[in-house]
Order: structure tokens, then C-alpha cells, then sequence
């Protein structure tokens, strides 16, 4: 089993999947009342659930694991790896990647070489569709 850490007040790209658009921009994650990701993983992981992710090009994306688009299923993939996660929730979040040693990830801030590469490698389907993604 993966285990995951991160580093404090990571800046990260959220991917939005419960707008018109399938948007990405960089946030901040700092437990705030602005924090969408940990808090909601914090409550995923304390009712015994595991959450999604993939990992390429130094990137470590992790899937929003709630149920908050009525059934509708996002996938996301890096199109050299074709392998998706999928999320029924509002969004995926994209970490830079700082050590890997086997299963264990370090994860943090995403920096502009990881913008390259997720813009480059990274995909979003609904369904059998490509929807584009867009990044502010």
C-alpha cells in the first residue's frame, strides 16, 4: 500500500470538474477555509476509505474521492500511461513530486516544469470524450 506525505502549505494546480469547463489554476492548501483537498481527504481517510491517484512526470494527481457529481465520472490519465483515476467529485489535485522511494511519496509545491508536463501529458475524459482542459 502507498503511503503518501506533505509538505506544509503545499502550491498545488487544482483540475475543476464541477464547472461548465474543466478548469485548472494553482492554489494554496493551508487547512484554511479555502482548503477544498485536505479537509476533505482528512474526512475520507478517518471514515476507513482510500482515495485514487496516479503518478508520472514527477506529478503526483490525486482524485477527489466524494460523490458530488450525481453519478457522473471524470477520469483522468497521462496519455504515456493510459491508465486512469477516476473522480465523481468536483475536482483532481496536482502535487510536484519531491522523493519516491518504491510506494512512498513525498509530495509538495508543483513547479513550472510540472506545469509543462501537465499540460503536455495529462488528459480528462468524460467518458469517451477528451474535454480540454483550461488552465488559468
Amino acid at each position: 500500500m502507498a503511503q503518501i506525505g506533505f509538505m506544509n502549505n503545499p502550491h498545488i494546480l487544482l483540475i475543476q470538474t464541477n464547472k461548465e469547463n474543466i478548469i485548472a489554476e494553482d492554489i494554496i492548501l493551508d487547512y484554511s477555509d479555502t482548503d477544498i483537498v485536505f479537509p476533505v481527504l482528512d474526512e475520507h481517510i478517518a471514515q476507513g476509505q482510500e482515495f485514487e491517484f496516479i503518478f508520472g512526470h514527477d506529478i503526483l494527481v490525486i482524485a477527489d474521492p466524494r460523490h458530488t457529481l450525481n453519478g457522473k465520472n471524470i477520469e483522468s490519465f497521462f496519455n504515456d500511461e493510459m491508465i486512469p483515476i477516476s473522480s465523481y467529485g468536483d475536482w483532481f489535485a496536482c502535487f510536484g513530486v519531491i522523493k519516491k522511494e518504491a510506494e512512498n511519496f513525498i509530495v509538495g509545491d508543483i513547479n513550472l516544469k510540472n506545469h509543462l508536463d501537465l499540460r503536455k501529458h495529462l488528459s480528462i475524459r468524460d467518458g469517451e470524450s477528451l474535454i480540454p482542459i483550461e488552465f488559468k
